[in-house]
């Protein structure tokens, strides 16, 4: 709970500072719905129930770093639903090469799910490589 917090504060403090001292096109805040939330080819909410999502993100100008807090809550029977809430915390850094020949993206995703009783978090890296030409 203190971690969630911290994390909370902070980017608490990167939107004032954004809305502060920094550009407008380094901070997004994103809302939609789905009508089912699939994962990894998991229904996380079986019988078609929908969920709403939220994702705020702040890039640091030009460096290609960013942070990015993201979640997901079940909307319909939220007490058959609230178990599969996640609330995600994503640093990462994005970069191209060779004048957007390819693009570079790594960072770490820490998923949580706090109405899961024990154990309910899970770190991951990714990393990712995209081509905008493929050669013969």
């Amino acid at each position: 709970m203190k971690y969630k917090i911290i994390v909370l504060f902070l980017l608490l403090v990167i939107v004032c500072w954004s809305l502060s001292y920094g550009s407008s096109k380094n901070f997004s805040l994103e809302a939609s719905y789905t009508s089912r939330y699939t994962w990894r080819v998991f229904d996380l909410l079986p019988n078609n129930h929908g969920a709403s999502q939220f994702s705020l993100k702040y890039r640091f100008r030009e460096s290609g770093l960013w942070i990015n807090f993201w979640s997901s809550f079940g909307i319909n029977e939220r007490i058959s639903t609230k178990s599969a809430d996640e609330l995600d915390y994503i640093v990462g850094y994005d970069t191209s090469f060779d004048k957007g020949f390819m693009d570079f993206s790594t960072g770490l995703t820490y998923y949580t799910y706090p109405n899961l009783p024990g154990e309910n978090t899970s770190p991951e890296i990714f990393i990712s490589l995209l081509f905008s030409e493929v050669f013969y």
